[in-house]
């Protein structure tokens, strides 16, 4: 599974726009400015992203895509681990906003991957 996401990553990567349009990069800096707005917008597509990974993990643990600890993420902690995230790949931080929600899925495998 983990490797499907990487696969598709990579070819929906290729979909970067100029600079005239936003990008991950650009919504994550707007978070991270203060706006609320983009705060909740990038808490949303973190917990969405958690349940469907928890759904995964009920049927098959194996499955999973990440192994966050038994804890639950705040707005700011999700916007900090994917503010890291795309400053380590800042090609994913290019990608337009629509795809926020797949950059979100790698920046929780890299920052909790199943041991």
């Amino acid at each position: 599974m983990r490797k499907l996401m990487i696969i598709t990553f990579c070819c929906l990567s290729s979909g970067a726009h100029g600079a005239d349009q936003a990008t991950v990069k650009d919504v994550v800096g707007w978070a991270r400015d203060g706006n609320q707005e983009f705060v909740a917008l990038l808490t949303g597509v973190g917990r969405g992203v958690e349940g469907a990974n928890m759904t995964i993990g009920f049927k098959q643990r194996e499955l999973t895509l990440y192994c966050q600890p038994n804890i639950a993420i705040t707005g700011d902690q999700y916007l900090r681990i994917i503010g890291t995230h795309i400053e380590r790949h800042p090609e994913r931080g290019n990608l337009e906003p629509a795809l926020i929600g797949i950059v979100m899925t790698m920046a929780l495998i890299e920052a909790f991957p199943c041991k």
